[in-house]
């Protein structure tokens, strides 16, 4: 999942603005963008990332103690 995450910020400048609306094909940063799930895909896929940070700490916290 934390591969998922960072492709997002990796690819955010992709030409993402060349989306095809305006009759001419889509750039492949905006296809590749959509297939990775987009600006929703980044949202759920930084959540999940948060989650797992969070655990990861708790975990290591209980191991110290």
């Amino acid at each position: 999942m934390r591969h998922v995450s960072q492709y997002f910020p990796r690819h955010a400048g992709d030409h993402l603005d060349e989306t095809g609306t305006d009759g001419a094909k889509p750039s492949r940063g905006y296809i590749a963008w959509m297939l990775w799930g987009g600006d929703e895909g980044r949202k759920w896929s930084e959540g999940v990332v948060r989650a797992l940070d969070e655990r990861d700490e708790k975990d290591e916290k209980n191991r110290k103690d």
